[in-house]
Order: structure tokens, then sequence, then C-alpha cells
């Protein structure tokens, strides 16, 4: 049991979903929480891990990162298989890692299907179904018959409720493409539908209706054209809006850190060492300046 007048909210040992679109900056920043004593294993099912090797301020980081890539075939046994294996060093205090990335939801979820259309493909009555599911180390999993959206979604189940939260003091990471949508301008609800540039989440199935729901801290990343800014890229993470929400203070104060170069938890740990208040008092004063 535990009284909430003594949490605290941190950035440490904690559970976060992190949406963009492709390119968006997501697997550079999340590489910068990667240091000789916070190291970082990187479920890598994009197979796209190589690409945050142009950001070259990253280069102190790239050691202490170990990735395995997780082809679609291997399915759900093989990333079931390696958390189970964490947890069990973790439970007995030899975890070495204090940073877990998943990379992606999107691919997770398309490999989760290939799973499902697997079993599809072999006409599995109910009991050839179960028989099935064991064999990708589906043990919980219980089916009556197979749909496929539903393992997906069971398989997501699985992730969040068995392992996300089993790794006290770990960050937990989870990443997800974006897609564009069409819907109406928050500055104009009664005008014609518009495009709103990546507000859609991307996955299989309904995955993505309950993603959100899993996790306290949802950060939104965006990478601006560089013309006009001196060929510099900004980037910048939006941890308040219609997809991103925040339990931390700061962060909610700050609503949105922009950066050039994404040594983004350099710039996290700057932020995090300021109160409440002094970021609101500075974006007051910035504001009154720009006017």
């Amino acid at each position: 049991m535990f009284n909430m007048g003594d949490k605290k909210p941190t950035i440490e040992g904690t559970q976060f979903l992190i949406v963009g679109i492709p390119g968006s900056g997501k697997s550079s920043a999340l590489a910068s929480f990667a240091t000789e004593k916070n190291p970082m294993y990187v479920f890598d099912c994009d197979a796209r891990l190589d690409g945050i090797l142009a950001s070259t301020w990253l280069k102190p980081h790239y050691k202490y990162i170990d990735a395995d890539i997780y082809e679609t075939r291997l399915g759900f046994k093989a990333v079931r298989a390696k958390f189970l294996e964490f947890y069990n060093l973790h439970q007995a205090g030899k975890l070495k890692y204090k940073n877990i990335v998943v990379d992606s939801v999107s691919s997770l979820s398309q490999m989760f299907l290939q799973d499902a259309q697997f079993q599809k493909a072999n006409k599995p009555t109910p009991q050839s179904a179960q028989s099935a599911a064991k064999q990708l180390g589906f043990e919980e999993a219980k089916f009556e018959t197979i749909d496929e959206y539903k393992y997906v979604l069971k398989c997501f189940h699985i992730l969040f409720y068995d392992f996300f939260k089993s790794f006290p003091g770990v960050n937990l990471f989870l990443s997800c493409w974006t897609a564009d949508q069409w819907g109406k301008s928050p500055k104009d609800p009664y005008g014609p539908d518009i495009k709103l540039p990546g507000r859609k989440l991307f996955a299989q199935g309904n995955v993505v209706n309950e993603l959100p729901g899993y996790f306290s801290e949802v950060w939104e990343f965006h990478k601006e054209d560089p013309i006009g800014m001196g060929g510099k890229t900004r980037y910048n993470v939006t941890f308040d809006s219609a997809l991103a929400k925040t339990s931390i203070p700061q962060l909610r104060a700050c609503r949105k850190l922009d950066t050039y170069e994404l040594n983004f938890k350099a710039e996290l740990d700057k932020l995090m060492s300021k109160s409440e208040e002094q970021i609101l008092e500075e974006k007051k004063k910035t504001s009154a300046q720009s006017k």
C-alpha cells in the first residue's frame, strides 16, 4: 500500500508511450538516455535502429546500447521469451539495463497479426488453436476460436499486464508511428475537415484505441523543416496536447520542448531541475518579450 501524499512525479522508472511520424527523432531522443550507469536494450522490431548513426552527437551513447532485431516471422514467442528472461534477471537483481525500448508498436502489431494468420492457415479447431498458441509461447492465452485482431490485442494485453509494470526502477519506452488524420481544426471546431498531421496512431486492430490508456506519459515528437532556420533541423517534443499527456508538473508547465540536436535527455534533465513555478515564470517573461 502507498499513500499519494508520499508519491513524487518522476521520469525515472516510468513507462512511456513515444509517438510521432517515422523520422521525427523518436529513436535518437531515446538513445540519449543510454549512459554507462544507465545502459539500454532495444527490441528492434522495425530493423531501423541504424538510423540513429546519423545523429553524430549521440556517438558517446552508442556503446551503452544493446539491441536485437526481431523479425516479423519470429512472432510473439521471441518477444515474450526476452521479456521473461529480463523479468527473471530483474527479480534476481541482475538486470543490467535501466532503459528498455520496444520499437515499435506498429511493427509489433503486424508481427502478432501474422502469428494469427499462421494459425488460420493451418485451419485450427478450438483444441488445435490452444496447441498452436502454446507453441508460440502463449500459455496464458485462451482462444475458443482464432480471430486475428483479438489475437493482436491479447498479445499486447500480455505485454502490458505481465511485463510493462514489472520492472521497478527501469524506464520502459514503447514507440508508435503516427499518421495523418482528417478532422476538425482545434481552432475552428465548426469548420470544414482539414488534414491533421501525425494525429492518428498507426497499428493493426483496436490496440490503437487502448494504447494511451496504459501510460501516464505520452510524448509526441515532431521535426521541423530546416529551411529558414540556418540549415538546422529543429525537433520539438510535446507533453500536453490532444495526443500527448503527462503527470509530471514541470513537463505540463513547459508543454513543449524545442531542441536543435536531440541530446534530449540533457535538455530534459535541465528542465526537471527547475520547479513548476520557475518554468511558468520563464514562459511568462518570454511571452512578454515577444510582444
